[in-house]
């Protein structure tokens, strides 16, 4: 049995990411995304690359410029 994970489509139904993520928390905000990997949140730009590797226990999105996390260890 494979594992769930999460992906993103664009607003015509269209993968614009392949699902690798163990959990996204929200959608972008402000160009990011919190996505986990590894057992880990990091951020995401809208083409998939890693804006900031995983490295958070626990990860918001962006509002005005700063997001909520909680560092792993």
């Amino acid at each position: 049995m494979s594992a769930t994970r999460y992906g993103f489509i664009d607003k015509k139904g269209a993968q614009v990411i392949e699902p690798r993520f163990e959990a996204v928390n929200g959608g972008f905000s402000e160009g990011l995304a919190a996505a986990k990997e590894g057992g880990l949140f990091g951020y995401v730009h809208p083409d998939g690359s890693w804006a900031l590797t995983p490295r958070f226990a626990s990860a918001q999105p962006f509002t005005h410029g700063r997001a909520v996390v909680l560092n792993a260890g």
